[in-house]
């Protein structure tokens, strides 16, 4: 069928078209026993969904989000299959890596019609994603319930990634619908963490607003404190390292204004967290200190010289020091980059 769609789906006339496609719906609300324990067909599913959306959506299928949203909201086994139909719509229309698979026109008609309904589908998933934390979190360790959690949760979050391509973060990340604030249940559980980890090199890597600059600053010690120092989660620890580092890098001179040091405690937050990134340098993983040494040189080229606030940057490269000639055992620097 997704073959046949893909081959054939233009040479139906218009009628044909919608019976096809009103059948394939059809498939997902009337016979889940299809496809509920079988996660391939689930899949296979969301791929001819997204393949007939990229072909008629919005003019010939403007209900397409809506019905999406049913689907997702009728049962867990659905869900995933509205979750993945959006992911593999927004990533075909937004990653080069597709782009010559759509006409530019559609690729365009499609990105404006997803950001107009983006703010219902955005509090949809975040209710949902708090909903399966808390039963990944409840149910016992490598329980069915737990797997289907966790694979739903995960399943969400690489939509939400999608969806930074977007929008911009403080849209994806609005207070209603705030997914750096759970970013700390996110790296607690293991079966979420590499998508949270995902989520935090997205922001981090963007010009972000005071107030999710605040939020992240307050947040990222907690969640990155949530993880277990573990041998094999060396990767891990690289990509939260660089993210670390490259939230300041990136954010410190156009968040960190007068208006926001004028706070006492949007100062202190500030500060307690160079502390928190200092410590990083003391991290057993030899993988994430590289990392943070290489990133630590992008905070420190940034213009934090203005008189109002150079008291951080003596604090921040003292604390440095202090924590890294306290390790037993240092390892090498990065093209010598530390020492500068």
């Amino acid at each position: 069928l997704e073959d046949w769609t893909l081959q054939w789906w233009n040479q139906l006339d218009v009628s044909a078209q919608r019976e096809t496609r009103q059948s394939v719906v059809d498939l997902v609300g009337v016979h889940p026993e299809l496809f509920e324990s079988n996660r391939a067909v689930r899949s296979k599913l969301s791929k001819i969904l997204a393949e007939i959306a990229k072909r008629q959506y919005p003019q010939e299928w403007p209900e397409f989000l809506e019905i999406i949203i049913q689907i997702w909201s009728a049962s867990d086994g659905k869900a995933e299959i509205a979750i993945m139909t959006l992911e593999f719509l927004i990533e075909d229309c937004l990653d080069s890596d597709f782009n010559h698979c759509l006409p530019a026109q559609r690729r365009q008609d499609i990105i404006v019609a997803v950001r107009v309904h983006l703010e219902p589908l955005l509090v949809h998933a975040y209710e949902f994603l708090g909903r399966m934390v808390g039963l990944h979190g409840a149910a016992a360790e490598n329980s069915p319930g737990a797997q289907t959690a966790g694979s739903l949760g995960k399943s969400v979050l690489r939509m939400v990634n999608a969806l930074f391509l977007l929008d911009k973060p403080e849209v994806v990340c609005a207070p209603n619908h705030n997914f750096a604030a759970v970013l700390p249940q996110l790296m607690a559980a293991a079966a979420h963490r590499e998508e949270g980890a995902a989520l935090l090199n997205k922001l981090s890597n963007h010009r972000l607003t005071s107030e999710l600059f605040l939020g992240l600053v307050m947040t990222v010690p907690v969640a990155i404190g949530a993880v277990p120092q573990e041998d094999d989660l060396l990767v891990l620890y690289s990509s939260l390292g660089e993210s670390v580092f490259d939230l300041l890098a990136t954010n410190f001179e156009s968040c960190v204004t007068d208006k926001f040091l004028a706070d006492p405690g949007q100062a202190s937050a500030l500060r307690e967290y160079f502390d928190f990134a200092a410590t990083l340098l003391n991290h057993p993983s030899k993988r994430l200190l590289q990392c943070a040494a290489r990133s630590l040189t992008r905070v420190l080229r940034e213009p934090m010289a203005e008189e109002n606030k150079l008291p951080y940057l003596p604090f921040f490269v003292e604390r440095c020091l202090q924590v890294y000639s306290a390790r037993v055992v240092k390892p090498p620097l990065v093209n010598g980059q530390l020492a500068d």
